[in-house]
């Protein structure tokens, strides 16, 4: 289903029409897209930071608490233990 979203979202067609085209129910189409979207949104939960020379690691919690770290030094270890405290 995923395949049908991405093909309609390419198209310039309207869901309505789109849908009549594959003979399939508007409501089951408008399911998967929501489905997609939340796929999509997870997916694109993390984005990969590629630390500069020198710099600082940065904990941010949802309290508000920041926890700084120098990138020299720091273990792994620590690291993901702070990231699980999220």
């Amino acid at each position: 289903m995923f395949s049908l979203v991405d093909e309609w979202t390419s198209s310039n067609q309207t869901q309505l029409a789109f849908c009549q085209l594959k003979v399939l129910a508007s409501s089951t189409f408008s399911y998967w897209r929501k489905k997609y979207a939340a796929h999509h949104q997870e997916a694109a939960g993390f984005t990969e930071v590629l630390p500069e020379v020198g710099s600082k690691i940065e904990v941010c919690y949802p309290n508000g608490v920041k926890v700084t770290l120098p990138e020299q030094g720091s273990s792994l270890p620590l690291i993901q233990a702070l990231v699980r405290l999220i």
